[in-house]
């Protein structure tokens, strides 16, 4: 089964949107790693995630480690 995720969870969840110019959005990241962090124990067999580059997975990856 595959979905697609659109907006984040909790009090005011807001609709991801990951375009060239807010790529680097700070709190879309760490809001997108929160609702990844609450759905994975849901999900049998784990979850696979694709970036545009290498870059971009390695400044998404040192977001979600701070």
């Amino acid at each position: 089964m595959v979905s697609v995720v659109q907006c984040g969870l909790g009090e005011n969840p807001s609709g991801f949107h990951f375009t060239y110019e807010r790529r680097r959005d700070h709190r879309q990241t760490v809001a997108l790693g929160e609702l990844i962090k609450r759905l994975e124990p849901s999900i049998p067999g784990g979850i696979l995630l694709f970036f545009p580059s290498y870059d971009m997975m390695q400044h998404v990856l040192g977001i979600w480690e701070e």
